[in-house]
C-alpha cells in the first residue's frame, strides 16, 4: 500500500506522517510541488532528511503520470 502525503508544514506534520507511515509499513511518496513550510530553507532541508531517511519525494508530474496507469484513480484526483 502507498500513501501519497500531501499538506502543509513540511517539518512537523508531513515529516511526523511521513515518518509513521514508513513504521506502519506503507511506502509513502511525497509529492515536491504538493507540501510547503513557512520558509524555503526549513523545507527543502526537511524534504532532503525525508528523501534519504524516510520516503520518496518526486515531483508532482511523476506522480501524477503514475497515477494515470490507474483511469479512475487520475480522473479523481485532477479534479481534486
Amino acid at each position: 500500500d502507498t500513501v501519497l502525503l500531501l499538506g502543509c508544514s513540511t517539518s512537523g506534520c508531513i515529516r511526523a506522517t511521513a515518518l509513521e507511515g514508513m513504521q506502519y509499513g506503507f511506502r509513502v511518496v511525497i509529492p515536491r510541488e504538493c507540501v510547503g513550510d513557512r520558509t524555503l530553507a526549513v523545507h527543502e532541508a526537511n524534504l532532503h532528511d525525508c528523501h534519504a531517511k524516510i520516503c520518496d519525494v518526486l515531483p508532482k508530474s511523476a506522480v501524477m503520470d503514475y497515477l494515470d496507469t490507474f483511469p479512475n484513480a487520475a480522473k479523481k484526483a485532477r479534479k481534486a
